[in-house]
């Protein structure tokens, strides 16, 4: 995952948040105006879609919140680079009917390491696009939809390809 870098003034002072996460070791690291920033470990299954950190900058607290490409930080009740109202990262009840949408492909599959990594993965894109902060719900239901319905697409073009390698 690429570096996120993130310049903003509050109250006259410049802050600088750097975020960057290593996509192979999972390592996280924080850094506020050159200070380390102990991560704390989200709840299951907030952990799977982001990052949510409260940090100091300079006399206010804020939170870092990180989904995806989406990185920003809310004080006082909003989001500084994107001035939308700030909302906790959680999963909502709706998203679980897409996750195991996409969790049935291993079961109508009878299983595989091909269905079991496209099940899990747009699983893991269904979570996030569902707990993105500054998506309205429709946004989110059509992109939950669009995943489940492409990995269901990728698992039968696996199968056709499968029968048609077996055939010839």
């Amino acid at each position: 995952m690429p570096s996120k870098l993130l310049n903003f003034e509050i109250d006259g002072n410049k802050h600088i948040v750097y975020y960057e996460r290593s996509g192979w070791t999972g390592k996280q690291i924080l850094r506020v105006d050159r200070s380390n920033v102990v991560i704390e470990r989200l709840s299951f299954p907030n952990n799977l879609i982001g990052l949510e950190q409260t940090i100091q900058l300079g006399e206010k607290e804020g939170i870092f919140v990180t989904v995806g490409r989406f990185a920003d930080v809310a004080v006082d009740g909003e989001y500084l680079l994107s001035k939308k109202p700030y909302k906790p990262l959680g999963v909502p009840w709706w998203s679980w009917i897409f996750v195991v949408a996409c969790l049935a492909i291993v079961v109508f599959t009878t299983g595989g390491a091909i269905p079991g990594a496209i099940a899990f993965v747009s699983s893991l894109f269904v979570l996030q696009e569902s707990g993105a902060p500054t998506k309205s719900v429709a946004i989110k239901l059509f992109s939950c939809l669009c995943v489940t319905i492409l990995a269901w697409a990728v698992c039968f073009l696996f199968i056709l390809a499968a029968i048609l390698l077996t055939s010839a």
